[in-house]
């Protein structure tokens, strides 16, 4: 009687703990519905963002419509955002990154008084303070993509200067803090999408060649790149960058 007792208590057990378990589960289950969060400190146009090592989000710059901005907020975890320090220089159409020492890299935009900036700066969180990249980017930029490499540096494509599309790539070291010429893309490129594959190599689709309808001349050696003939010159092609030190 006793030994029936105690597997009746060890099934009603089971039982129970099967119960917890799928009851927490649908706690984590996305219900798919949007939200409100805190309010921003300023509108932003053009700003960009990047997820602190904690799971706060950074987000900078942009343009509150009467020109860049240097106002930076953060993301908090619990949906509030809060005024981080203000960048160095007012930008909006910047890359930022997280470095895998959990710094936050920003770089290029378009700052005070509408032209492209080559100007680079380095948020660290622990801080709260930038600093500057000292001779910042090889290459003024706006509307660029950044990806960090398996290797810790970043790697920054394209993006424009004025009316000029740019096809050249940079590296960022974070242990030189410093940039460096990585070569040219196929075709230029602004406003396009970037995403590092798993293999290391980085690849690089669509954006705005700024060819006026007309396809760009391949590159000997490189894959040709097409333009949909769209009235933004929006491109369908995509490259890709094999990362090696």
């Amino acid at each position: 009687m006793r030994r029936f007792a105690k597997g009746v208590l060890a099934t009603i057990l089971v039982i129970a703990c099967a119960v917890l378990a799928v009851k927490a589960s649908v706690l984590f289950v996305q219900s798919g519905s949007w939200s409100q969060t805190g309010i921003l400190s300023n509108p932003r146009v053009g700003a960009s963002a990047a997820t602190l090592p904690d799971g706060r989000i950074l987000i900078t710059g942009g343009d509150p419509g009467n020109g860049p901005t240097a106002s930076v907020d953060l993301f908090n975890t619990d949906g509030t955002i809060s005024a981080a320090p203000p960048m160095m220089y007012a930008r909006s159409k910047q890359v930022s990154v997280v470095l895998q020492d959990g710094r936050i890299l920003v770089a290029g935009g378009i700052t005070t008084g509408g032209s492209a900036t080559n100007t680079a700066e380095i948020f660290d969180p622990i801080a709260q303070s930038w600093s500057s990249v000292a001779l910042g980017m090889i290459e003024a930029r706006s509307g660029a993509t950044a990806a960090v490499l398996q290797d810790g540096r970043v790697l920054v494509a394209g993006g424009q200067n004025g009316t000029a599309i740019s096809s050249t790539l940079e590296i960022f070291d974070p242990v030189a803090n410093a940039f460096s010429a990585a070569g040219m893309m196929s075709s230029p490129r602004s406003q396009h999408a970037m995403a590092v594959l798993q293999d290391g190599r980085v690849l690089i689709l669509g954006g705005n060649s700024g060819n006026n309808g007309t396809p760009p001349a391949p590159t000997p050696g490189a894959p040709g790149n097409l333009s949909d003939g769209s009235p933004r010159n929006a491109m369908k092609s995509g490259t890709c960058f094999g990362s090696t030190p």
